[in-house]
C-alpha cells in the first residue's frame, strides 16, 4: 500500500474545482511532513527549491499571478501589491494540510479553496470569503483546517485565526445531517501557548449546546513532520502486518487527542514539546497494528 495525496483546489462557486497536484506528480505523507518542517525556514530560495517542488506547487507562477491586477482593482492597490515581498508560504501550508488529510482514511476529495490561475492549474491566492482553508468530508463527520504561517503570533492574530475557524464551523453546522465537526488550527505555536489554550476552552464552551459534536484541535506546523513519518512507516513500506485506517479509527484518534488535550489544559499542566504530533502518531500506530481500536478515552 502506498499513500498518494490528491486534493481539489478552487473556490466554488466563483471558480471550478480542479485536481492537484498534476497527475504525473506523486506526493506521499513523508514528503508532506518534510515540507511542513522546511516551511519554517525563512530562506525563500529554500522555500522554492525544497518545499514547493515536493508538493508540486509552482510558486514562481503563483507569485506572478498574485501581483496581476484583478478586475475592478485600483491602480493604487496594484502598486501596493507589487511593492511587497510576496510570500506563498500560506498557500503552501494550506496545500500541505489538505494533502495530509487526503492520506487519512478515505474522505471525499478534500478541497483547498485557494484561488486558481486562469490556466486552471496554479493555486496562487488564499481561500476567499467564507471558505475554510481546507475541508474534508467523511461519511459521518467533517474536518476543517484553518492554517497560518505568520511568524509573530500575537494574541490578536491567534484570535483572528480562531474567529475565522469558528465562523467556518458555524457554516458547516448548517448541514442538518452533520453529526461531528473537527476543526484543526495549525500555526507556529503549540499547546503550551496560553492564547491557543484559551481559544480551545472557548470553543468547548461555545459549541457545547450544539446537537452535533464540535471539537477544536491545535497543531504546531512542525508536528505535521512526525505525522507524515508515521503514515509513511505504516502505509508506504509495503507492509503486510497493518490494518487500514478506517473512518471509525480516525474518529477515535481525533476524539482521544481532543479529550487528552482538554484534560491537560483543564489541569493547567504543561505539554511536552511536540505532544500533539507525537500523540497522534502513537494513536496512529495503535490503529495500524490492531483490527479494531481499543476502548479509548473521549470516544
Amino acid at each position: 500500500m502506498t499513500l498518494v495525496a490528491r486534493i481539489l483546489i478552487g473556490a466554488p462557486p466563483e471558480e471550478p474545482t480542479i485536481p492537484f497536484p498534476a497527475p504525473r506528480h506523486r506526493v506521499g505523507p513523508l514528503n508532506l511532513g518534510r515540507a511542513a518542517t522546511l516551511l519554517l525556514n525563512e530562506d525563500h530560495t529554500v522555500n522554492r527549491r525544497e518545499i514547493y517542488r515536493r508538493i508540486g506547487f509552482d510558486a514562481r507562477t503563483a507569485q506572478r499571478l498574485m501581483i496581476e491586477p484583478r478586475p475592478g482593482e485600483s491602480e493604487e492597490r496594484t502598486r501596493t501589491k507589487r511593492s511587497l515581498l510576496l510570500s506563498t508560504k500560506g498557500i503552501g501550508l494550506e496545500l500541505i494540510a489538505g494533502m495530509m488529510l487526503s492520506c487519512l482514511d478515505s474522505p471525499q476529495t478534500p478541497l483547498c479553496a485557494c484561488r486558481v490561475g486562469k490556466d486552471g492549474k496554479v493555486p496562487y491566492g488564499p481561500a476567499p470569503g467564507l471558505n475554510p482553508d481546507v475541508r474534508a468530508d467523511y461519511e459521518g463527520f467533517t474536518v476543517i483546517a484553518e492554517v497560518t504561517t505568520m511568524r509573530e503570533l500575537t494574541p490578536e492574530r491567534i484570535e483572528s485565526q480562531y474567529e475565522s475557524a469558528k465562523s467556518h464551523v458555524e457554516l458547516a453546522l448548517e448541514k442538518k445531517d452533520l453529526k461531528r465537526v473537527y476543526c484543526i488550527m495549525v500555526n507556529r505555536a503549540d499547546l503550551n501557548d496560553k492564547d491557543t489554550r484559551r481559544r480551545l476552552v472557548d470553543a468547548e464552551e461555545k459549541f457545547a449546546a450544539e446537537p452535533a459534536s464540535v471539537k477544536f484541535l491545535a497543531f504546531a506546523i512542525q508536528e505535521f513532520g512526525h505525522i507524515g513519518r508515521k503514515l509513511h512507516e505504516f502505509y508506504c513500506m509495503n507492509r503486510e502486518d497493518v490494518w487500514a485506517l478506517t473512518e471509525e479509527k480516525l474518529r477515535a484518534i481525533l476524539d482521544t487527542l481532543h479529550a487528552e488535550a482538554m484534560k491537560t489544559i483543564g489541569a493547567e499542566d504543561e505539554f511536552e514539546p511536540g505532544w500533539a504530533g507525537r500523540f497522534f502518531g502513537e494513536l496512529l500506530e495503535e490503529a495500524a497494528t490492531a483490527e479494531e481500536m481499543p476502548e479509548l478515552p473521549g470516544v
